[in-house]
């Protein structure tokens, strides 16, 4: 029986060897508020009091806090500390509870110390903090990492007041070890230069150039203002519709032609300003200007213009591509052949009298032409390239 209350004795020790009771509040239902806090070196050791906050605004909203009255009879470093293997519980120092913070509320400014204890008494000596602010709260940080790795600690003590005193006087402290609640607001300037539209960093979508506030949460989790000097380039995706010609507005740009019936498949060879579809549908052309990419609006041609192109036409045009000479032979009785360019302008014109044609585009521009051989019945149309 013996053996086995040892071993549960053993696994409970083991549990609990290492918990930490933290942050210390002093609230009702809290950590702290019925601790066995001991009073030393303060001439009759008044008891520690769990009082109302006297200042319950600001950085502390707590309901009751720690009230210790230092005697003037007592010793500069008159403090409390929490009961040995118990309170506190044990722990050790890790880069996660190295640095410890506590509130105070004092009348002057002065050394607030902590330190931590051993079981066996040890300890590295307090780490000593000055307030800067009296008669009103004030959070104050202790940098423990020195200790990380060390020592295994089961008590806290705090001096209030290392300060040698002519009257009596009272300190208040509270949220020892809590999270850090003061905030310290930061700013920063950027800017940017960025195509079509930017998101902010809290997630704003901005069309225009100018300059912008935002906010996000900076490493503490307090606000961090944000000037953003933006510079938004834009792209003309703007065009143009002139019956079946489509041409896109901007200069000085790449383009390129899309099918918006296809999934804005890219339309092979198109990358010029100016496009003629020559099939029925709805097209877009991709601009692309300083390294900016932007698409126009769908464009709907329902007419090829003159009459709509067809594939099983009585009539050849060869060679197509050319280097401008081109020949039509039809053994249909035509009237006259016109050509156009991309604009709609007529380049060339003759009248039919023969079997075969030939069309002279040398004197004109490397590019598409649109060539119409009609009759008194029907209108046939062609899409000829010199080159």
């Amino acid at each position: 029986m013996k053996i086995i209350i040892s071993t549960i004795s053993y696994l409970f020790i083991s549990v609990i060897c290492f918990g930490q009771n933290i942050p210390i509040d002093f609230e009702s239902g809290g950590l702290g508020d019925n601790w066995t806090w001991t009073v030393f070196e303060n001439n009759s050791n008044p008891v520690l009091e769990i009082v109302p906050n006297p200042a319950p605004s600001g950085i502390n909203n707590s309901s009751t806090v720690a009230k210790f009255t230092a005697l003037a009879a007592g010793m500069p470093f008159a403090g409390c500390e929490t009961m040995h293997g118990s309170d506190i519980g044990t722990f050790n120092i890790t880069p996660g509870n190295a640095i410890i913070t506590i509130m105070v509320f004092k009348t002057k400014i002065s050394d607030v110390g902590i330190k931590l204890v051993t079981n066996s008494n040890a300890s590295l000596g307090e780490i000593k903090v000055s307030n800067t602010l009296i008669n009103q709260w004030e959070q104050l940080s202790f940098d423990f990492s020195s200790h990380v790795g060390g020592m295994t600690y089961d008590q806290i003590v705090i001096f209030p007041d290392f300060f040698p005193r002519v009257a009596d006087d009272i300190i208040y402290f509270d949220n020892i070890w809590a999270d850090d609640n003061t905030c310290s607001e930061t700013s920063s300037n950027i800017n940017v230069t960025n195509c079509i539209s930017y998101t902010s960093p809290s997630g704003d979508i901005l069309l225009t150039s100018g300059i912008y506030q935002d906010t996000i949460a900076n490493s503490a989790g307090c606000d961090s203002i944000i000037s953003i000097n933006l510079t938004i380039d834009t792209v003309d995706n703007s065009t143009n519709q002139n019956g079946n010609i489509l041409s896109a507005n901007a200069l000085v740009s790449a383009y390129k032609w899309l099918d918006c019936n296809k999934n804005y498949a890219e339309i092979p060879g198109e990358v010029n300003q100016f496009y003629t579809p020559i099939v029925i549908g709805n097209y877009a052309v991709e601009v692309t200007t300083d390294g900016c990419v932007d698409t126009s609006d769908c464009m709907n041609v329902v007419s090829l213009g003159f009459n709509d192109f067809k594939t099983d036409m009585p009539m050849q045009v060869y060679p197509n591509p050319s280097n401008g000479v081109f020949s039509l032979e039809s053994d249909l009785k035509l009237d006259n052949i016109r050509v156009y360019d991309l604009y709609g302008k007529l380049v060339f014109s003759t009248r039919v009298n023969q079997k075969i044609t030939l069309i002279d585009l040398s004197n004109l521009d490397n590019g598409v032409y649109f060539l119409q051989a009609a009759n008194y019945e029907l209108n046939l149309n062609m899409k000829i390239i010199k080159q």
